[in-house]
């Protein structure tokens, strides 16, 4: 019976070891250098040969820091990889450092959260697949944001920049 209380401390021991290292290595952000690129809406960065898509802040987090973005800027950025797009926790331009996340990844922006009217909906479904977050569902042939994953960035307003150019019939506000 001790054999086998010492084997489960052991192996609780190590579980806790592993996540505990594996936590650790999460915390550490990537940087790079290199130049700003804008193209349509969306911001990417090369750093040599390597083009990588931003995610940074919306564009009233600038405007109210008096920091205009345009391409070719040189700067560094610290972040992490989400997928293929690289989440901006801080843009470092000449000497200025400006923080676009804490250190647990949350914006520095209020976000701006949106919700569908119903009886404008038309459930044409166009905003679904447009929604990077993967927040907007069909609920009975209305379209339905979850708060909880929309992260404000309006694609489901505005539009992607690309095919989707935003709600047809204006059937989606922020949220008061």
């Amino acid at each position: 019976m001790n054999k086998l209380k010492i084997i489960i401390i052991t192996l609780l021991i190590l579980l806790a070891i592993n996540i505990f290292s594996n936590f650790n290595s999460d915390l550490e952000l990537d940087e790079y250098s290199g130049n700003l690129k804008q193209i349509a809406d969306n911001w990417y960065f090369k750093s040599g040969e390597k083009i990588i898509e931003l995610s940074l802040a919306p564009v009233d987090f600038f405007e109210k820091k008096e920091i205009e973005l345009s391409s070719n800027i040189e700067l560094s950025i610290s972040g992490k990889m989400d997928n293929d797009v690289f989440v901006v926790y801080s843009l470092k331009i000449a000497e200025n450092v400006i923080n676009l996340r804490d250190e647990n990844a949350k914006p520095l922006w209020e976000i701006k959260k949106y919700e569908v009217i119903p009886k404008k909906c038309i459930g044409c479904r166009l905003c679904v697949p447009a929604c990077p977050q993967g927040a907007i569902t069909m609920v009975k042939g209305i379209a339905v944001i979850d708060p909880e994953k929309c992260d404000g960035d309006g694609t489901c307003v505005i539009g992607d920049g690309k095919r989707y150019k935003g709600c047809p019939v204006a059937a989606i506000k922020i949220r008061e």
